[in-house]
């Protein structure tokens, strides 16, 4: 909690509104959910944010709570900020090598130069910095920027340039610093100075408190999740090396080098959840999941049918299909109904209603990746190739509605780097499980425990000597 640092006096300069930025020119308000700015152009060219200190975060509340005692309680969170962030970071900015804008606390002056704006503005305590902005005419502007852009601008740069590149010792010294702060807002949103250098577009990304401003490849996962499974591992007595999700490491077992090169998207269609990565230039540059899967079908046809569900699972299994065909109608399927005990006649039903419920489900599922793909921006860069993997993806007739409803070229995928593999475990389902053994022997060169042999059979390397044998035999069996 800042409470005392709001109470503790300071001396704070007043506003010069005459010679900050050679003149400044009030020409609106602006602001977000909580902070109401004033902006400013400077006679310099630039322009320039007044931000008031006191927030006012009661316009998130429902409007007829905002003038109750909720509101009270919302303003007074306010207290838990800290009042002079800006400036603060300004210093570590500085130290980082990045680019200050040169916040300051300031008061604003109850100055006719305010104009429609004196009466809400002035006498209010906040910070006056520099936005960040190239001058008109393209004359260098903030940190000496001559094209400052979007984030998304800046994507479409990496896509339509390959020259177009990101200083990366840059980066990471913002996203550190990030992370020194406490500072993890808007980092997917925001704006770089662009410098030409070496005829190519270096993007540094050091600015201001908008640290890191790039689109970058972050998976995360719930906590509690992790934490289930590292102690589900933790109890058969292993340790958890790393973390993979599941779409990444199926696309390492199933993808060929060209998918991986040209662009492809992995589907990874397990129980509860189906996932999707986009590999492209031999990397993974995007990943989500739909929270559906191949136990929602189950649990649709229990439901539809009422039969239990391991019935359910079963009818899928043997019986489901995803794609219609003319001899539903005529074909019969028997569907024990839940709580029979002594069953005294058989249950028969079309195979034309199994179809029909499974369908819708699938068809849904296949709609979200779609629509997830189309608002990442990355429907265009993983091209027309869809490589399906998972146990739901084995139904029948999933491929063929998968290319209906995504409009690609789609195959099933099976784990290709590991030969040896039974027949039961050289399927869809165990893609990601063939995937974690490829991302555990990439990495394991740099751990210095050996290497795996995707032509033959993995292994470790075997060592010299009688005694390294020895140890080789102990530390595998005990």
């Amino acid at each position: 909690s800042y409470r005392d640092l709001w109470t503790t006096p300071i001396t704070v300069e007043v506003l010069d509104l005459r010679s900050t930025g050679n003149g400044l020119t009030p020409t609106g308000i602006g602001g977000g959910r909580q902070t109401l700015n004033l902006r400013f152009m400077g006679a310099d060219g630039l322009p320039y944010t007044f931000r008031a200190l006191d927030k006012d975060p009661t316009s998130v509340l429902p409007e007829d709570l905002q003038e109750s005692v909720a509101a009270d309680v919302v303003q007074d969170q306010v207290s838990y900020a800290f009042p002079t962030a800006p400036p603060v970071v300004e210093a570590f900015l500085l130290a980082a090598g990045g680019f200050p804008r040169g916040s300051r606390l300031v008061i604003m002056p109850d100055d006719p130069l305010l104009g429609e704006y004196r009466k809400q503005f002035a006498g209010r305590l906040g910070t006056i910095e520099t936005w960040a902005n190239e001058r008109a005419g393209g004359e260098p502007g903030f940190a000496g920027a001559t094209d400052v852009i979007s984030t998304d601008e800046l994507w479409q740069k990496f896509l339509a340039d390959p020259h177009s590149q990101v200083d990366l010792p840059s980066f990471l010294e913002a996203r550190l610093l990030d992370i020194y702060v406490g500072y993890f807002g808007d980092y997917l949103h925001g704006v770089l100075p662009t410098f030409e250098r070496d005829n190519r577009n270096a993007l540094p990304n050091r600015l201001f408190r908008n640290l890191g401003n790039f689109r970058f490849t972050d998976v995360t996962a719930g906590s509690g999740a992790v934490r289930n499974l590292t102690t589900c591992v933790a109890r058969s007595h292993l340790d958890v090396a790393s973390l993979v999700v599941s779409p990444f490491a199926a696309g390492l077992a199933c993808l060929v080098e060209d998918e991986m090169n040209l662009g492809a998207t992995v589907i990874d269609m397990g129980g509860g959840t189906t996932s999707l990565a986009v590999f492209y230039d031999g990397k993974l540059i995007h990943a989500d999941s739909v929270p559906l899967g191949g136990s929602h079908v189950t649990s649709d046809i229990a439901r539809g049918l009422s039969t239990p569900v391991a019935h359910a699972e079963r009818m899928k299994t043997l019986y489901g299909s995803a794609m219609a065909s003319p001899s539903d109608e005529r074909e019969t399927i028997d569907v024990p109904l839940v709580g029979e005990e002594h069953r005294s006649e058989a249950n028969h039903v079309p195979r034309s209603i199994l179809v029909s419920i499974i369908r819708p489900r699938i068809e849904e599922i296949f709609e979200l990746i779609r629509s997830r793909l189309e608002a990442s921006g990355f429907d265009r860069v993983a091209g027309r190739r869809v490589v399906l993997t998972g146990g739901a993806s084995q139904l029948q007739g999933v491929a063929e509605l998968a290319r209906q409803v995504l409009d690609k070229q789609v195959r099933q995928g099976r784990p290709l780097r590991i030969s040896g593999l039974a027949g039961a475990t050289g399927g869809p389902a165990f893609a990601t499980c063939a995937g974690l053994l490829s991302y555990a022997a990439r990495n394991r060169g740099a751990t210095g425990a050996g290497t795996l042999d995707f032509q033959g059979r993995g292994a470790m390397e075997e060592p010299d000597g009688r005694f390294g044998r020895l140890g080789l035999w102990l530390r595998e069996n005990f």
